[in-house]
């Protein structure tokens, strides 16, 4: 992992602890933002775990775990989270998919 992008993850890490130990409640806002912090850092596993954790997912937190995937080189496992969406509840919501083809 380069350099740089392990200090912003150890960074978001803290962050994410400091929120935890403060006792905040996480929404959809805070949980996304969580979630595209932990997959730009290439953290995957725990975007995956931040987003299985939210009360609930909008939209944009769906596209922002299904683009993680994508962008971490694993498109079929975000094909899976979109069939998950659609099962879920999104049924009318726009996704943009190009990026996993």
């Amino acid at each position: 992992m380069h350099v740089l992008v392990y200090e912003h993850l150890r960074d978001g890490r803290l962050v994410h602890d400091q929120l935890i130990q403060s006792g905040c409640k996480f929404d959809v806002f805070e949980g996304t933002g969580l979630v595209d912090m932990y997959a730009k850092c290439r953290s995957i596993e725990d975007a995956w775990r931040v987003f299985n954790k939210m009360p609930s997912r909008d939209v944009i937190a769906w596209n922002t775990m299904i683009l993680g995937y994508v962008k971490c080189g694993k498109g079929q496992k975000g094909l899976e989270i979109f069939r998950q969406m659609q099962q879920e509840h999104a049924h009318n919501q726009t996704l943009f998919l190009l990026w996993a083809c």
